[in-house]
């Protein structure tokens, strides 16, 4: 009976290569930052798409490299005066691992995470003396709930997703108050986002 099982598990990859081992799929909508600067003064609400390929390793599980961007305006990274008209930015990419866990069915619940490294290229609100926030090579985190719907007799799948991510390490500066001294430097800037998107896929 236990070779039996050992067998089974040894080639579910395989068999998972034959039908529905392979996933490709594109997302993309709206993301908010969380972020204390953009609560005061307008920051962009941009696009952010990924495209993903996975490998179903079993019936309800998968793992794959997604590459996302956010695809915002670049904006300006300080405003000296009170005109901020188009000093706002929010861009950035990210290179993940995405791993997920799904239901069966021709209806599936989703769930999934993925870590990785990611460039925030700008953060900025259209703030007066507000410097903006910038990295690279920072951890990125996602944690994801969805549902998709898989159209029969097609291999193509649709649903939606609900996204939260934080970027690790990114850095600023502070206007220092004495007089015109060079600007205060601060790292370790953690940035929050949460995220609704559209998913297009199909399973091979």
């Amino acid at each position: 009976m236990r070779a039996g099982f050992l067998f089974v598990l040894a080639m579910a990859p395989a068999a998972r290569a034959g039908g529905l081992g392979l996933e490709l799929d594109f997302a993309a909508g709206p993301t908010w930052s969380l972020k204390d600067r953009c609560n005061v003064a307008d920051c962009p609400l941009p696009i952010e798409t990924s495209v993903r390929a996975g490998y179903g390793f079993a019936p309800f599980a998968s793992v794959g490299v997604r590459a996302e961007a956010v695809l915002g305006p670049e904006g300006r990274d300080f405003c000296p005066g009170n005109n901020c008209a188009g000093t706002a930015g929010y861009r950035a990419a990210s290179l993940l691992v995405d791993a997920r866990l799904h239901t069966l069915g021709q209806t599936q619940a989703v769930l999934a995470a993925a870590f990785g490294v990611g460039r925030l290229i700008r953060l900025q609100c259209n703030c007066s003396e507000v410097y903006d926030i910038h990295g690279s090579g920072l951890p990125v985190l996602e944690l994801a709930v969805g549902a998709r719907r898989i159209l029969l007799p097609s291999p193509v799948y649709a649903g939606i997703e609900g996204r939260f991510s934080a970027m690790f390490g990114a850095e600023s500066a502070d206007l220092n108050v004495l007089g015109n001294a060079p600007p205060v430097r601060r790292t370790g800037v953690i940035i929050t986002a949460i995220g609704a998107s559209f998913v297009l896929g199909v399973s091979l």
